[in-house]
């Protein structure tokens, strides 16, 4: 049986989930988050087998998250189509879509995401 909460019960669980997950994003430190962004790179090079012609899919990540950035320059360097996620910039206009890049983004305009 499935109970639904009110609206504003929902809202009040999501906005104290994520600051739940922002608090502990702020937890780890730049070191950790490095590391583990040079492991998650490594291991999805051998898991997914970067290759030339592959299409991956990555985010360009906010401090407090995973850097993707290795991850990216590594597809890149293997020859992978790489597409990274662009959220229309007008107002009440809420798409996405992936768009391809073919070298390291110097810098990335901020949004409402981030």
């Amino acid at each position: 049986m499935r109970v639904a909460l009110p609206d504003s019960s929902v809202a009040d669980a999501r906005r104290s989930l994520r600051a739940s997950l922002r608090a502990g994003r702020r937890a780890v430190t730049a070191a950790e988050r490095a590391h583990a962004a040079r492991q998650v790179s490594r291991h999805a090079d051998r898991v997914l087998n970067l290759r030339s012609g592959k299409r991956i899919a990555l985010y360009a990540a906010t401090t407090e998250e995973l850097d993707t950035s290795c991850l990216i320059a590594l597809a890149l360097r293997r020859g992978c189509l790489v597409y990274l996620p662009c959220i229309d910039p007008r107002p009440r206009v809420r798409t996405m879509r992936f768009t391809q890049i073919t070298t390291m983004p110097l810098a990335l305009r901020r949004n409402r995401f981030g």
